[in-house]
């Protein structure tokens, strides 16, 4: 896809601002029109006074350009501020676009991309939005300042607007030359910093590890080594962007010299008078601000040019991607597999013709050696790897085929790192959802109703649960799969940082109140959830624990 095709594909985005951008566009236009007129008033009024005309005739036409200049001043605070608005609320309607399609992807496709995602949202849709919103605009709008200039220059003085029209494409070639360069680069330089920001962001979150291990020489050479890659790619953008610039400069500050020098001469022979001169020279500093607004668009295009490609295939689902395909379910009776086989590269299985059959009520408890496969056997049971061979059937139906959105609608999943946000503890357990009653009986089930004696409605969690043990968010986590009431739970050693007592109490809960209307699959190595297990699935050659 060339990159004029690209941009057009790109403005199909635009969504429920189209209609805003055209008023936009019309309100910028307007100030424009306006403001053109200005500087050949002007002139007239410079040649009224050196014709010495009435001064009653000169206050009467001063005046008049006085309200004209009011106007052109309002209309300009007004169209920049509707322009800046626009700019901001469209970005933010694009990120949450973005974000929009992000969910709507493969969860597969997400953890394999995920340190990447976040540059992708915030940088290079940034990048993207501004030229699907204000972009084009702004082209468009410059083009037409530039053509009322020129038709009024060359209405002024043919012979001087030949020097200006001679002098353009010039700068344009010169500016044209630079872009490509700038383009290739763009995209470098977006993926080296996407790496810089995923080395920082595991700095920080291990940043207690690496004090610890005494190891900060190492991960300050990794930071270093990706700093230097995103530095090689901007320094390359930043030099053909200042050549870019210095063109601007030449073409802003000799051209004026030019003019005057040539327009002397023909006010001197009588071809032209001081006050069209003074028109021209004026109407000259129009045409830097959209000639340099044009250089700063192209230049901008080629880096977004260098992330377009990113940004469309983020938002463009491809049919394995769409969530809702499939047979639907409407609750999950049976799981049954048989003969499954899955490995990550070849000759190397994982897992190798298991077969498992679980029913409502059944709790099945997946032990086995690191590597043995079992965190493999609960990401096939989620439907994030589909190179599997052999049957997993749902119900009867085989699992590839059932619609991934009616399928996770009746699952429940706790990871070992146990997903806390920043908000309320309701809003953690059951996010806008408001029933009280519901709520209160899990908190319940998982010993958290008297916590930290709050309000679960006002108590806050910090970023990443900062303000939290471990064996609190393990418990909110588990409160928050029981709250779904799903017929399927995965659990993967959802009581490793519980204390016996706390742990005891909840597996008591969950015996009694919970499991007989759902399927429990744990991952686990404790004695405890183990023992109300209906059976146990070994994955290694390492024994069951004893449950004494």
């Amino acid at each position: 896809m060339n990159s004029w095709r690209k941009l057009l594909k790109i403005q199909s985005y635009i969504g429920p601002y189209r209609l805003r951008r055209y008023y936009v566009t019309g309100l910028c236009g307007l100030e424009i029109i306006v403001g053109s007129v200005l500087p050949a008033l002007f002139g007239n009024l410079v040649t009224k006074v050196q014709e010495l005309e009435p001064l009653a005739a000169i206050l009467r036409y001063g005046a008049f350009l006085f309200a004209l200049g009011i106007l052109d001043i309002l209309l300009d605070v007004w169209q920049s501020y509707e322009w800046h608005s626009f700019s901001v609320e469209y970005g933010d309607y694009f990120r949450l676009r973005m974000m929009e399609c992000a969910f709507r992807k493969s969860p597969a496709l997400i953890r394999e991309k995920q340190k990447d995602l976040h540059s992708r949202i915030l940088n290079d849709g940034a990048v993207v939005a501004g030229k699907i919103g204000v972009g084009f605009p702004m082209l468009t709008l410059n083009i037409l300042r530039i053509a009322l200039v020129l038709g009024f220059m060359t209405t002024i003085s043919l012979r001087l607007s030949f020097v200006i029209l001679a002098v353009v494409p010039v700068y344009v070639v010169f500016l044209q030359s630079t872009q490509r360069q700038i383009q290739t680069n763009s995209r470098k330089e977006r993926e080296a910093f996407s790496d810089l920001n995923a080395g920082i962001r595991e700095i920080l979150y291990g940043f207690f590890q690496i004090r610890i291990f005494q190891r900060e020489p190492f991960f300050l050479k990794r930071i270093e080594d990706q700093t230097d890659g995103f530095e090689t790619c901007s320094k390359s953008i930043k030099r053909y962007t200042a050549f870019s610039e210095g063109i601007g400069k030449l073409f802003t500050t000799l051209l004026p010299i030019i003019i005057l020098i040539l327009g002397s001469v023909e006010v001197a022979s009588g071809r032209m008078t001081l006050g069209n001169l003074f028109s021209f020279y004026f109407y000259l500093s129009f045409l830097y601000e959209p000639m340099n607004n044009l250089a700063d668009y192209f230049t901008s295009l080629q880096v977004a040019l260098g992330v377009v490609d990113r940004v469309l295939e983020f938002l463009e689902p491809e049919p394995a991607e769409e969530s809702d395909r499939g047979e639907k379910i409407e609750s999950v009776q049976e799981i049954r597999l048989e003969g499954l086989s899955f490995s990550y590269a070849p000759g190397s299985p994982v897992l190798d013709h298991f077969s498992l059959a679980l029913r409502k009520g059944d709790i099945v408890g997946v032990i086995g050696a690191s590597g043995s496969g079992k965190t493999t056997l609960a990401e096939i049971l989620m439907k994030l790897h589909d190179a599997y061979s052999g049957s997993i059937q749902i119900n009867g139906s085989e699992l590839r085929e059932i619609s991934r959105d009616s399928f996770y609608r009746r699952l429940s999943y706790i990871d070992q790192s146990p997903f806390i946000f920043q908000g309320t503890l309701k809003e953690n357990i059951a996010f806008d959802d408001d029933e009280p009653d519901k709520l209160r009986r899990v908190l319940r089930d998982v010993q958290l109703d008297g916590f930290q004696d709050a309000d679960p409605e006002v108590f806050r969690i910090d970023d990443m649960g900062q303000n939290l043990s471990g064996g609190e968010k393990q418990r909110i986590a588990l409160a928050r799969a029981l709250y779904k009431d799903a017929d399927f739970l995965i659990l993967d050693e959802f009581t490793s940082a519980l204390d016996e007592a706390t742990e005891g109490e909840i597996i008591s809960k969950l015996k009694e109140n919970i499991a007989k209307d759902r399927i429990i699959l744990m991952i686990t190595h404790r004695k405890a959830p183990l023992r109300i297990c209906s059976h146990v699935v070994e994955l290694s050659s390492v024994p069951a624990p004893a449950l004494d």
